[in-house]
């Protein structure tokens, strides 16, 4: 079994793990008296619904698409910091030891989930998708921080940049397409030019 393979499937033993403790939240959510007990029961409901929503989605993007999930990257980003700060309420409240724990627990294979999500799955493309480009691999992280130019920058800070070293282009921005939708739309009449001149005289 290949590397990419088994990161694969830890990527999905984590999104089960995840759903996982946030059934266990749930369940112990029951049991919590009030004045926590309603507002924190359907907030365990509502992450339980959407960790199961989640995973099916990671694991059909993972599958379909060449660039990891813009949406879960994004998710698991912004709700790990608040989480961070729902974590610290928790742990200071004696009535919520046991939330605070599995809480707590939950964060961290969330993180997890994040660097899992954020990976670029080159290593794993199908033989028909080897040739993507970088950028278009890449997942927001990168595209955001021009991550996936390193690569030429420290070859051509050791040696002269080529043509064959420059990244290939994505099919709608090569010569050959445009020349051919070019020729096409030309020849459909889309830019029809007129025979006649007319010129203003005084």
């Amino acid at each position: 079994m290949t590397t990419a393979k088994m990161l694969m499937i830890a990527q999905q033993v984590a999104w089960v793990l995840f759903a996982g403790f946030e059934l266990t939240l749930l369940v112990v959510w029951t049991s919590i008296p009030a004045p926590w007990h309603r507002i924190g029961l359907a907030s365990a409901v509502i992450n339980f619904i959407g960790a199961v929503i989640l995973g099916l989605l990671s694991f059909f993007e993972h599958l379909h698409t060449v660039q990891p999930s813009f949406l879960l990257n994004v998710y698991l980003l912004f709700t790990s910091v608040f989480d961070i700060a729902r974590s610290r309420s928790y742990s200071l409240t004696p009535q919520l030891d046991l939330v605070a724990t599995i809480f707590t627990t939950r964060l961290a294979v969330k993180v997890v989930l994040a660097f899992f999500e954020a990976r670029g799955k080159r290593s794993v493309l199908l033989p028909e998708y080897s040739n993507c480009t970088t950028e278009s691999t890449g997942g927001i992280y990168k595209s955001v921080s021009f991550w996936w130019l390193n690569q030429l920058f420290s070859k051509g800070f050791s040696s002269a940049i080529g043509i064959d070293d420059l990244f290939h282009l994505d099919e709608p921005l090569q010569a050959d397409y445009l020349h051919q939708a070019l020729e096409t739309a030309w020849n459909q009449g889309r830019f029809p030019i007129s025979n006649k001149l007319h010129f203003v005289t005084n």
